[in-house]
C-alpha cells in the first residue's frame, strides 16, 4: 500500500516473464545439448583438415624425392668418375633433408668409394629409363615413349596424391600391392624372359632323367637277363621230373634274384619288388620285360594239367605294358603271382641266389637309383 492505497499485482506480466524465462532456459538447454553433439564432428573436421594439410605436404615432399632422384640419375649419367661422389652425397644431403630415405643413392654411393663406377651408371640409366617411362623425364629425341604415355593415360584421373604414388611404386621406390604370379609377371614384361627359364629348367630335369634312365638300363637289362637264365637252366635240369613243388621253388628264386637286384631287399618274390615297380618306369621295363619268358617256363616246368590253356592266356594276356601306369602295373604283378602261387600250390620261399651283378655292379645300380629319386 502507498499514500494509502493497495497496488494492483501485475499478474499478467509476471506469468508472460516467467514464460520467457522458461523459454530462453529451453533454448539454452537445447543449444548446449547441439553444441555437445557437433563437438565431436566439429574435432574430426579439425583433424581431417590436419591431415589433409599432412597428406598435402607429404605427396609434396615424395614429388620432390622423385625429382631428385631422378635429377641425380641424369647428372650421374653424365658425369665423371670424379663427379660423381660429390654428386651423390649431395643427392643424400637433399633427400635426408625432405625427411626421406636415402637409401638408393647411399647404396650408390658405397659403389662409388669402391670404384665401382660402372654399376652405379647402370643404375642411373635404369632409372632415367623408368622416368622415361611413366614421363618424368623427357627422352634425348624430345618425345615421349609410348610406354610413358599409355602409362600417363591410365593415371590420367588419378589424384595429385595418386600419380605420385603409382609413380613410386613403378620406380620400384615403393612396394605394391601384391596381385597374382599371373599378373606380376605380366604386367613386368618378363612373360618371355620367365618362360625360358622355365623351359630350361624342365629340359634340364627330363635330360637329367632320361640320362640317369639311360645309365640304369643296362644294369636292369643284366639283372633280368641273369633270372631268366637262371630259371631256365633249372627248368631244363628238371628234365622228366616235372613237378609244381619244383617249379614254384624255381619260380620264387627267380623273382627273389630280380627282386634282390632291382630292390636289394628280400622279403618275398614281389614284396620287395612291388615298391621299385611302382616308382620307377625303367625298373618296372625290367620286370615286364622278363614276366612272358619265365612264364613260359613256369609253364613248361609245372606237372601237365597245372596250368590250362585258359591260365596261360589269362596270364599272358595280364602282363603289364610301357602304357600302364604305376598302379596298374602293381596289380597286375600281383595278380599274376597270386595266380601262380594258387596253381603251383605253396611252397617256402627259396634262399635267393646269386643275382648274376658284381659287387661293382650293385653299387653303380645303388648310386643311380639313389640319382633317380632314391628309389
Amino acid at each position: 500500500m502507498a499514500n494509502g492505497q493497495f497496488q494492483t499485482a501485475d499478474i499478467v506480466g509476471n506469468l508472460r516473464q516467467g514464460q520467457q524465462f522458461a523459454v530462453n532456459l529451453d533454448q539454452q538447454q537445447a543449444l548446449a545439448k547441439r553444441q555437445a553433439e557437433l563437438a565431436p564432428l566439429k574435432l574430426q573436421s579439425t583433424r581431417l583438415g590436419v591431415q589433409q594439410q599432412q597428406n598435402v605436404i607429404s605427396d609434396r615432399t615424395d614429388k620432390q624425392k622423385n625429382q631428385s632422384l631422378f635429377s641425380t640419375a641424369l647428372r650421374v649419367d653424365s658425369a665423371s668418375d670424379a663427379d660423381i661422389i660429390p654428386i651423390l652425397e649431395a643427392s643424400i644431403a637433399r633427400v635426408q633433408g625432405l625427411g626421406g630415405d636415402a637409401k638408393e643413392s647411399m647404396a650408390a654411393l658405397e659403389l662409388a668409394k669402391g670404384g665401382d663406377f660402372d654399376t652405379v651408371r647402370r643404375g642411373a640409366k635404369n632409372l632415367i629409363d623408368i622416368g622415361v617411362r611413366q614421363g618424368d623425364i623427357k627422352p634425348k629425341g624430345g618425345t615421349q615413349s609410348a610406354e610413358g604415355k599409355s602409362f600417363n593415360q591410365l593415371i590420367a584421373d588419378f589424384s595429385d596424391a595418386d600419380k605420385v604414388k603409382a609413380k613410386r611404386r613403378r620406380a620400384g621406390l615403393d612396394a605394391r600391392a601384391v596381385g597374382s604370379a599371373v599378373q606380376t609377371i605380366s604386367e613386368s614384361g618378363q612373360v618371355v624372359n620367365i618362360a625360358n627359364v622355365e623351359k630350361a629348367l624342365t629340359e634340364a630335369k627330363e635330360i637329367g632323367k632320361l640320362t640317369a634312365q639311360q645309365k640304369l638300363k643296362p644294369v636292369v637289362e643284366a639283372a633280368v637277363i641273369s633270372a631268366v637264365g637262371q630259371a631256365k637252366a633249372e627248368v631244363a635240369k628238371l628234365g622228366e621230373e616235372r613237378s609244381s613243388v619244383k617249379t614254384l621253388a624255381i619260380y620264387n628264386n627267380s623273382m627273389s634274384n630280380l627282386t634282390k637286384a632291382l630292390d636289394n631287399t628280400i622279403t618275398g618274390p614281389f614284396i620287395g619288388l612291388t615298391p621299385a615297380l611302382t616308382a620307377n618306369a625303367q625298373i618296372a621295363d625290367g620286370a615286364i620285360a622278363m614276366m612272358l619268358p619265365l612264364m613260359k617256363d613256369v609253364f613248361r616246368g609245372a606237372g601237365e594239367g597245372t596250368f590250362t590253356e585258359g591260365d596261360q592266356k589269362i596270364l599272358t594276356d595280364m602282363i603289364p605294358t610301357r602304357s600302364d601306369g604305376a598302379e596298374a602295373r602293381r596289380t597286375k604283378i600281383m595278380f599274376i603271382d597270386e595266380l601262380i602261387r594258387a596253381r603251383l600250390t605253396t611252397a617256402p620261399v627259396a634262399e635267393a641266389q646269386p643275382s648274376g651283378l658284381s659287387e661293382a655292379e650293385q653299387a653303380e645300380l645303388q648310386q643311380l637309383r639313389a640319382e633317380f629319386g632314391g628309389q
